[in-house]
């Protein structure tokens, strides 16, 4: 009996042991551990510290604790994680950490000096972004016949020739020759296949200076699929045409609405100027069309989602990101508010970078980018270039219009500024 009493107690030993070991483990995987001064296990917190390109210094409140990528692990409080890399800008967050919760730290670093290669060299009048970033449509003329005319520039391919990523789409000897086109306007159809070019005729411009644009205006027809093509006049139905593009425009930004929760769809159906969504499809980019109060659908914070502050009154002419998944909406006021209410096509102003965390922003003078909940402002080129041209491809890279020669060319040319 003694012995089986002894088998028993020893039994329940190793089990105790295996089961403290195990109970220890799931302790520390919650990121609990042991406060030998107090004698007892604190609940901790873990910050999950990432970045692109990895390897940049981990500092936590002006101490280096690390390189990314790597989990720290800190007693509940508050904290400033600053990411850094040589040769990219810094990055920095406040962070509120409690017992068990776990908060990402991943940003993407954007290079100091990025690289700027040129695309064209035949000279460029006027250039307008199609709204996804996929391409451009910019007129050249500079008087030589066989070249002149309305041209593609393709975004999309990441080999970047002088000439390579260039559709001719229509000589500028298909047009009339009282067709001024180098005061003409560009405008897309939803699907970016069709464009519209609208311009004042020569004879309009040159015997009344006084004259609207619309005036003696014409207006023709391209796709962006036919090269060389005969571009059709439709002045006389241009009207119908501008009313079918905007409702179905309308029915894709229903598309894009759709996706939001209800409380929020109600309100964006009728006041809400969709720019862009992000390419993850979380968050929507967009102006708010009156002054009105977004309601909230998460009734609670949801641990490690983000904690900057957000913005739900909305006032009218302003520019915000509302992300549907952790349900919080961010006003960017990075936008001066002359830029977000003025003229200019919003998406030649403010625009998604592909990586879904951070917008590029025209500043007229400068580009910046910044964190989708408008923190982390930093200047990614402030060189010379046209502040009325910019676009983003899907790839990330930055399209702008410059003269960095004015000495030798009349026009500018497209150079593209790299971000990785």
């Amino acid at each position: 009996m003694l012995k089986y009493n002894c088998d028993m107690l020893q039994k329940l030993l190793v089990f105790i042991f295996f089961a403290s070991i195990f109970i220890a483990i799931i302790l520390y995987g919650r990121g609990y551990k042991l406060d030998i001064n107090k004698r007892s296990l604190q609940a901790t917190g873990i910050i999950v510290a990432s970045s692109n390109p990895d390897g940049a210094k981990i500092y936590i409140d002006g101490v280096l604790k690390a390189a990314t990528n790597e989990n720290i692990t800190l007693s509940p409080g508050s904290y400033e994680v600053r990411i850094e890399k040589q040769g990219y800008s810094p990055w920095k967050k406040n962070f509120l950490l409690r017992g068990e919760w776990v908060v990402k730290a991943n940003p993407d670093l954007f290079p100091v000096n990025p690289s700027l290669s040129p695309v064209t060299n035949s000279g460029v009048n006027k250039a307008f972004p199609a709204p996804s970033g996929d391409y451009t449509v910019f007129v050249s003329e500079t008087g030589n016949a066989e070249l002149d005319g309305v041209y593609q520039l393709n975004h999309a391919r990441r080999t970047l020739g002088l000439t390579s990523e260039l559709k001719l789409l229509a000589l500028r000897s298909s047009l009339p020759s009282t067709f001024d086109l180098k005061t003409s306007t560009f405008s897309f159809s939803p699907s970016e296949d069709e464009i519209l070019i609208t311009a004042a005729t020569q004879s309009a411009t040159t015997l009344n200076k006084l004259a609207k644009p619309t005036d003696q205006s014409r207006s023709y027809l391209i796709t962006r699929n036919q090269l060389k093509q005969s571009p059709f006049d439709v002045t006389r139905s241009v009207a119908n045409l501008k009313e079918a593009w905007r409702k179905d425009q309308v029915k894709k930004n229903d598309v894009t609405i759709a996706s939001l929760p209800n409380a929020i769809r109600k309100i964006a159906l009728q006041d809400f100027e969709v720019i862009g969504v992000s390419k993850d499809e979380k968050k929507l980019l967009y102006k708010s069309l009156v002054d009105t109060t977004l309601p909230q659908v998460l009734q609670r914070d949801i641990p490690g989602t983000n904690q900057t502050r957000e913005e739900r009154n909305l006032r009218e002419g302003l520019i915000y990101v509302y992300d549907r998944e952790e349900d919080k909406n961010y006003l960017i006021s990075s936008i001066p508010t002359e830029l977000a209410q003025g003229k200019a096509p919003t998406h030649t102003i403010v625009t998604w970078h592909p990586n879904s965390k951070n917008l590029l922003i025209n500043e007229g003078n400068t580009i910046s980018v910044i964190d989708y909940d408008n923190t982390n402002k930093r200047t990614l080129y402030s060189g010379s270039y046209h502040p009325d041209y910019f676009s983003v491809s899907n790839e990330g890279n930055v399209f702008i219009l410059a003269n960095l020669n004015a000495q030798s060319n009349v026009l500018p040319n497209f150079y593209v500024l790299g971000t990785q």
